[in-house]
């Protein structure tokens, strides 16, 4: 049996160890926990879903080459660039063959920009469905 004693301690132990977790992204997703992700209608660019540590909000905007622009907002790392973000793009198209890329256009500590755009990879054609972005904070390599 347990003194009460060593109880205390445990449950202060814990206590403590629960305050040091951090509630928001302080540096590179090291443990693969993405920033920010949406899915976005790629018909007329609405958000349907979206989250990730640090993402507050997701707007977008008609990029004149086609495709989406997506602003991320939230709180980030504060060093964060373009440079040390880390983006995947996935299309969900009813074509089988749609692919889907994403560029990020800026980065800082209260807004990530990508642009998205889909396609169908035979025929270079545009597609309508979904566009899903994942991005992470990376940090540059140490050389």
């Amino acid at each position: 049996m347990r003194s009460p004693s060593l109880r205390l301690v445990c449950v202060a132990v814990v206590s403590c160890l629960a305050l040091a977790v951090p509630a928001r992204a302080s540096g590179p997703s090291i443990a693969g926990v993405a920033v920010g992700f949406a899915r976005i209608n790629l018909a007329d660019g609405t958000v349907a879903a979206y989250g990730g540590r640090g993402t507050k909000s997701v707007t977008t905007g008609a990029n004149l080459g086609g495709g989406w622009i997506v602003f991320f907002n939230g709180s980030y790392p504060k060093r964060l660039t373009d440079a040390t973000v880390v983006v995947q793009a996935t299309a969900e198209a009813a074509d089988q063959f749609a692919v889907a890329n994403a560029i990020v256009a800026s980065a800082g500590a209260t807004q990530i920009v990508v642009t998205a755009n889909a396609w169908d990879a035979g025929t270079s054609t545009p597609v309508d469905g979904y566009v899903f972005i994942t991005v992470y904070a990376g940090e540059p390599p140490k050389q």
